[in-house]
């Protein structure tokens, strides 16, 4: 008898953690995240290293000065991990974020490796400024940008320029608000015809301004606009 009673609480502890665990509710598990289908994707962390208007290359280490290059300049030197993500979220991200991102599906196994993101967080930005420029950011694709940060430039004048890393797209000035040593907002609007954008590659914007001594080029800050490929 007192075998028959083991048994049947045996049978009912089996059928309440069975009931518990197939709800179809998704769970975090650790940096995990279960979804209804019951698969299991796997959190990773990364910076953005380039944009395009559809997808995200992520490295998983990069060194800062790096950020102002094409993955062209340093994939055959660079070690660490790297994957280009499908988003519809590439328009709100930006080159040297530090992301948090979950992968959708399978994952191609080229290098950069592919895949779709599931889902994709910013959890630190990243800092850009040199002694004339700070706070940059950059909004917008397809040869249609915003510009906007803060510069501190000596007779008022910041000069700024757009390459493809062959020619230059865009040459021109803005006159600030205040000079240096004052910061001053800055706003760009910058566009960029559809037959000048690169079939494959990565705009580059440059702010900088001349010396008042020699005229030669000081306080060069370089961001990438979009890459292309």
């Amino acid at each position: 008898m007192k075998q028959l009673k083991s048994l049947l609480m045996i049978m009912m502890l089996i059928l309440v953690v069975t009931g518990c665990t197939s709800t179809g509710e998704s769970k975090s598990i650790g940096g995990a995240v279960s979804n209804d289908e019951g698969t299991v994707s796997q959190m990773e962390e990364g910076f953005i290293f380039e944009v395009t208007d559809n997808s995200v290359l992520v490295l998983d280490q990069v060194n800062t000065e790096d950020f102002d290059k094409t993955w062209n300049d340093i994939s055959e030197s660079y070690k660490g991990s790297a994957i280009w993500l499908q988003t519809n979220e590439a328009s709100t991200l930006m080159v040297g974020q530090k992301v948090q991102y979950w992968i959708d599906g399978p994952v191609a196994e080229s290098f950069p490796m592919q895949g779709s993101a599931e889902k994709i967080e910013v959890i630190a930005e990243r800092s850009v400024e040199n002694k004339a420029f700070r706070n940059i950011k950059v909004t917008g694709l397809k040869g249609k940008y915003t510009i906007t940060g803060e510069g501190r430039v000596f007779e008022v004048t910041m000069n700024y320029a757009v390459s493809d890393g062959h020619n230059y797209l865009v040459e021109d000035f803005l006159t600030l608000d205040m000079g240096a040593p004052e910061w001053s907002a800055f706003t760009l609007d910058i566009q960029i015809p559809e037959e000048k954008l690169p079939l494959n590659g990565t705009l580059i914007l440059e702010l900088f301004e001349y010396s008042a001594e020699d005229g030669s080029v000081i306080n060069l800050f370089s961001i990438p606009l979009e890459s292309f490929r």
